[in-house]
């Protein structure tokens, strides 16, 4: 917060400033016009001897416009000089100025025809010499934020009334903008710094969660990895039980039969049978012991493992499905008693 408002920033500089009047002729300028008029009369000088109606030399201030803008400009500077601001003429045939303190806040303002918008470019005089004084002016005051000014920022020659007449209007004002562009700039760094620190609370408070989601999904991803290994020893076991019983089941009907497999191959047979079971079995091999992976999870959801019969259905399941070892051992058996039968 600041000592002085601005309502009463504003009344305290008019009536420091009061009231401004505007000079007939330009023989005492303001220091600013004065450099421009001196740039003015070297140009002048070089234009002797030569055609003035091809020169590009010719006089920026020689016509009554011209003039009357410039007296205008040293009245504003002259008015300005008691607030202690600065004063800066941009380019060599400026169209626009800027009112800066010392701590580096300025506004800047254009002064020109209504239809001038942009700067002149300074190497051909913008006006011919005879251009009148009667051609309208407007003075505005730059103003950058993204809020409204809180100020009046242009005034312009109207039918019969000429902006000459708000000069300490004009003068009170400028000052004005300066104190309220430092306090503008004031709110919107604060207005930035607020932001910004809502920002980085807002960030840290999303990585915070990003990390209870993270570690959620983590320990979710461990407990379905326990129950798909789980699932997945406790259908391997009774895997290895069918195979064991099957094994059994396969030796009794052998010795039931009227034509038996001989006792050495299905003894051979059923040794591998066992032995594929042993390895199936997650009790005998201690594979219950280890560790759930789960990277080794099913990409979808895992559903319930299928029953013997299922899988029997589906023509993807039979008993040896896991016993490869088996029954390569029983194919090599079976090729040795062809040959020895």
């Amino acid at each position: 917060m600041h000592d002085e408002s601005l309502h009463d920033l504003r009344s305290r500089l008019e009536v420091e400033i009061g009231t401004i009047s505007i000079p007939k002729y330009l023989s005492t300028p303001h220091p600013v016009v004065a450099r421009m008029l001196t740039i003015d009369a070297k140009r002048m000088e070089s234009l002797s001897g030569a055609d003035p109606r091809w020169s590009h030399e010719q006089p920026y201030y020689a016509s009554p416009y011209e003039k009357r803008r410039l007296r205008l400009l040293s009245a504003i500077f002259k008015g300005l000089s008691n607030t202690g601001l600065e004063f800066q003429a941009k380019g060599k045939d400026s169209n626009e100025f800027r009112v800066f303190a010392r701590e580096g806040f300025s506004v800047t303002f254009r002064l020109d025809h209504p239809k001038k918008t942009a700067g002149r470019d300074g190497y051909f005089a913008t006006s011919k010499p005879d251009r009148p004084a009667s051609e309208p002016l407007k003075l505005e005051i730059m103003w950058w934020s993204h809020s409204d000014a809180p100020f009046r920022r242009t005034w312009e020659d109207e039918r019969g009334v000429q902006i000459e007449e708000a000069i300490s209007e004009i003068v009170v004002t400028l000052a004005f903008a300066v104190e309220a562009v430092y306090r503008q700039s004031e709110f919107d760094s604060h207005k930035h710094a607020i932001e910004m620190h809502e920002i980085a609370v807002r960030r840290r408070e999303e990585k915070r969660i990003e990390k209870i989601l993270e570690r959620e999904a983590a320990d979710e991803a461990d407990r379905q990895a326990r129950v798909h290994k789980l699932i997945s020893d406790a259908t391997n076991f009774r895997l290895a039980q069918d195979i064991r019983d099957y094994a059994d089941a396969v030796v009794r009907a052998n010795e039931q039969s009227s034509l038996p497999v001989p006792h050495d191959t299905i003894t051979a047979w059923k040794e591998a049978a066992i032995q594929c079971a042993d390895e199936v079995d997650p009790v005998v091999s201690r594979a219950f012991l280890a560790p759930p992976d789960s990277a080794a999870l099913p990409a979808k959801p895992m559903a319930p493992p299928l029953s013997p019969n299922e899988r029997l259905a589906e023509g993807t399941w039979h008993p040896n499905q896991k016993c490869s070892r088996a029954e390569r051992n029983l194919s090599i058996h079976k090729a040795t008693q062809h040959q020895t039968w």
